[in-house]
């Protein structure tokens, strides 16, 4: 397997960045810890998981969307 490398990653909201909160989490640390960009509908610019303030909503954004426990809508189709 050929290893693309990638800047980051695009999503429409911070639950969409995985299937529960615990993963929404993962990702967004690992795209910080990697150095790489994570970018979200609604946000200003790429998330810095850094900055305590940014961090906070990110955490508060997945536990609100992924908590509830109900299922997602799929995706429209195009």
């Amino acid at each position: 397997m050929i290893e693309r490398p990638y800047d980051g990653l695009v999503a429409a909201e911070v639950d969409r960045l995985g299937r529960n909160v615990v993963d929404c989490l993962n990702t967004g640390y690992k795209m910080r810890d990697e150095k790489k960009l994570l970018v979200t509908y609604g946000h200003d610019g790429p998330w810095e998981l850094d900055d305590p303030a940014d961090e906070n909503r990110f955490t508060m954004e997945a536990d609100l969307r992924c908590a509830d426990g109900t299922p997602r809508d799929p995706a429209p189709e195009p």
